[in-house]
């Protein structure tokens, strides 16, 4: 199923791997999502579901609920299919401490505790580019790569003195 066919607002779940995958993990994990999605149902009802694993770290799955809606059901049955999947990979798809930071070109993936303490010794910026997995709809996709200060890591940011 092509990304276009899915309606902009289609909801969506970020999930933070453990480890960066190889290449031939993310084909073969490519493999077994596409597979996953098109036979993902909730009530009975197939869903109209798809995938992508971005940077070799971040796996999102998403659903036009324009169609059938995901259920509680089947989103503990997306959940059963990562720990699944990540128990034949080695990998947590459940990491949520985890968050990619772009220093000099290149994502790095840090814990997000750490982010006070870079900022205040200039490392980081309000400005630096942040992924934010917090993001719920699938045209989000485009814009999730935002400074810092436009993120829930903002929080973290000191009020300037008056």
């Amino acid at each position: 199923m092509e990304e276009l066919a899915f309606h902009p607002r289609s909801r969506v779940w970020v999930y933070t791997t453990s480890r960066t995958f190889t290449d031939e993990e993310v084909d073969r994990l490519k493999g077994k999502l596409d597979q996953f999605c098109r036979s993902w149902t909730a009530h009975d009802q197939k869903l109209m579901a798809g995938g992508h694993v971005l940077h070799n770290r971040l796996l999102v799955l998403f659903v036009d609920e324009t169609r059938a809606g995901a259920s509680g059901c089947s989103i503990d049955a997306s959940a059963r299919f990562l720990r699944e999947t990540g128990k034949e990979l080695d990998c947590d798809f459940f990491v949520r401490n985890l968050v990619a930071v772009k220093r000099n070109g290149s994502w790095e993936w840090m814990d997000f505790k750490s982010i006070p303490e870079l900022l205040e010794s200039g490392k980081i910026s309000a400005d630096t580019t942040i992924i934010d997995t917090s993001i719920s709809e699938l045209e989000e996709l485009n814009s999730w790569e935002k400074p810092l200060k436009e993120t829930w890591l903002k929080r973290y940011l000191k009020e300037p003195a008056l």
